[in-house]
């Protein structure tokens, strides 16, 4: 073989590994994006569109599910998710009967209901805290 046949070739294998790596890399961000896209659902719309980029929306929505995952959530119990589900219909016609009362009403405020139902699934406060912006699909 002479030396342009040897480049050739050398070209042509690059050219194919690169292809190669290009398909698995597109198919690795694909499949990332469908299950971000469906475990998040309407947040990963609303963060893409917050962020202006899907790239960074996507990095960002991976950092809370690492952070999520750090956590160490216990279900809750049938009789705390009755009592939370009574809570929350109370809270709700509250608010159609007297919607000034009801938000000014700490007691009916997300945070505080969402700090109690989170001890009572094991967290910490400052987890409880931290975890208010990851109330998306996962409530702890």
């Amino acid at each position: 073989m002479n030396a342009t046949t040897i480049v050739i070739i050398a070209f042509f294998a690059t050219a194919i590994i690169m292809a190669i790596a290009m398909g698995i890399w597109l198919f690795t961000k694909n499949r990332r994006t469908k299950e971000l896209r469906s475990k998040f659902g309407p947040e990963y719309n609303r963060m893409a569109r917050s962020e202006g980029d899907a790239a960074r929306a996507e990095h960002l929505l991976q950092e809370r599910q690492k952070r999520v995952k750090k956590l160490d959530i216990t279900p809750l119990t049938d009789r705390q998710r009755h009592d939370f589900a009574d809570k929350w219909e109370h809270a709700q016609a509250r608010f159609v009967d007297d919607p000034a009362a009801a938000v000014a009403d700490p007691e009916l405020s997300l945070g505080p209901r969402h700090r109690h139902s989170s001890r009572a699934r094991g967290c910490r406060d400052r987890e409880a805290q931290r975890s208010h912006d990851s109330l998306s699909r996962v409530v702890c």
